[in-house]
């Protein structure tokens, strides 16, 4: 019976559906595309005549492209779903083949004695910009804290050159000291170039230990004399390959957060240790890989409250 518009409730459904802002797309169960809404096609650039027979993974890029089919067929086999019922970001290719983030969350519906699933769409690129804008924002007001603690190491190393010049110039060990600080002035500044994104990322081995140990200092006068700085490092820590300055960045980066969240004081705990991750592990986080991995771990603990805490596997 038709409405009092005189619209069926096929009609008004499919109306309703091509008018909505997020992409809505149909599959059967063996991943071809049978219903691809407007915003769909205003979001991957294809016309829903083009797309609609094709397997769903036309609207993906490699590697997700290849992995699709063998993540159904295992689903439609196991009941094991890895984004059925779970809304998740992923990675969606456009008409022209650029890629894009998307906001997906798929459902599963029967349509006659047919297994049918609903994938929702949204493009968050524009989120992604801004997301990234703000950490850019919040990376530069990191550089403002920290540009004074480093102009002073940088002071305090230039003097002791011109200290050293001066008093024995002539004398090999006090040269091979002034070597040594100049190269550590050296890295101060690069650590600034770093940050304002001016030097290349240059990775190397690099025992974090030893790096950490080189900031505790500077996070001492940064933090100020309300929070006490601790260290638990790894006696025997795997090298990492890494750039120096980067990590530096790391630590500095979760080290002004903890302080920020201690305004009325308390300590903060660096620590280090070996992880070994396995093929169990990367199966229940499909973002890990497995390997040998160093973890650092920075921790806060307000006076009268929990300790609070980042980690960071490298």
């Amino acid at each position: 019976m038709a409405n009092p518009r005189g619209m069926t409730p096929t009609c008004a459904i499919k109306s309703a559906l091509e008018n909505v802002v997020n992409g809505i797309i149909t599959i059967d169960e063996r991943g071809h595309i049978e219903s691809f809404n407007a915003a769909a096609e205003k979001i991957f650039g294809y016309m829903a005549d083009e797309v609609t027979g094709q397997n769903i993974n036309c609207l993906m890029p490699a590697p997700y492209h290849e992995e699709h089919d063998s993540y159904l067929h295992n689903y439609l086999t196991t009941g094991n779903a890895k984004i059925i019922g779970i809304g998740r970001e992923v990675t969606g290719q456009h008409k022209n083949g650029t890629t894009f983030p998307l906001d997906l969350a798929v459902s599963e519906f029967s349509q006659g004695n047919k297994r049918m699933f609903t994938g929702i769409v949204r493009d968050i690129t524009e989120r992604k910009q801004l997301e990234a804008q703000l950490v850019q924002a919040q990376k530069m007001e990191s550089v403002g804290q920290l540009a004074g603690g480093v102009a002073h190491d940088f002071n305090n190393q230039l003097g002791i050159v011109l200290f050293d010049l001066d008093m024995m110039l002539a004398v090999r060990e006090d040269l091979l000291k002034i070597r040594k600080v100049i190269l550590r002035a050296a890295n101060l500044t690069r650590q600034l170039l770093l940050f304002s994104r001016r030097q290349q990322i240059e990775r190397q081995p690099l025992d974090l230990n030893g790096q950490t140990h080189e900031l505790q200092k500077m996070l001492e006068r940064l933090l100020g004399e309300r929070i006490i700085v601790e260290m638990d490092l790894e006696k025997n820590l795997w090298t990492i390959n890494a750039d120096p300055g980067n990590m530096d960045q790391v630590v500095l980066n979760l080290t002004i957060n903890s302080r920020d969240a201690m305004p009325e004081g308390g300590s903060l705990r660096l620590a280090t240790c070996n992880v070994m991750v396995d093929e169990v592990y990367c199966r229940q986080h499909s973002q890990a890989r497995p390997g040998r991995f160093v973890r650092l771990e920075v921790s806060g603990h307000r006076h009268g409250y929990g300790r609070s805490r980042a980690t960071t596997r490298f």
